[in-house]
């Protein structure tokens, strides 16, 4: 079975196969598609929808099974073992499964805004330094 991985990092695609499956011929069978939700995200789960649209069946000869996936330790340890055979989802966790065997191969980027919101006393991002910064949740994307 082929296996590969694809991330979605605002407007960042990724591609990756995993090294052993490169060597191997795919076989028409059912392909287990990962979607990783970011869960501070209330629209992330219009990308299940997008991927589920896409002519993946077609292209991979075979059934294909989109399941969404809102628990990143889940999602991380997807990765290790390998159990999906794509994955959409946000930068750590690409990275987490180029660490356990995936290659990437191929890429597009694009652009992602940032808000910043502070005391009144903060005037720029300089004056952050030596203060304590909050982010949401460990495994937002929004907190790399």
């Amino acid at each position: 079975m082929r296996n590969s991985i694809k991330l979605v990092l605002a407007a960042v695609i990724a591609t990756a196969l995993p090294l052993s499956a490169a060597r191997a011929a795919p076989t028409p069978s059912m392909t287990r598609v990962m979607v990783v939700a970011d869960t501070s995200d209330e629209n992330s789960d219009l990308l299940t929808v997008a991927v589920a649209g896409t002519p993946l069946q077609r292209t991979l000869g075979g059934r294909v099974v989109v399941l969404p996936m809102r628990d990143m330790h889940d999602a991380m340890r997807a990765t290790r073992t390998g159990e999906y055979d794509v994955i959409v989802g946000p930068a750590h966790v690409a990275a987490s499964a180029l660490v356990y065997g995936y290659e990437l191969i191929g890429s597009t980027a694009g652009q992602a805004k940032f808000v910043l919101v502070g005391s009144p006393a903060l005037k720029s991002l300089a004056d952050l330094k030596g203060r304590r910064a909050y982010f949401p949740a460990q495994d937002s994307l929004r907190s790399y």
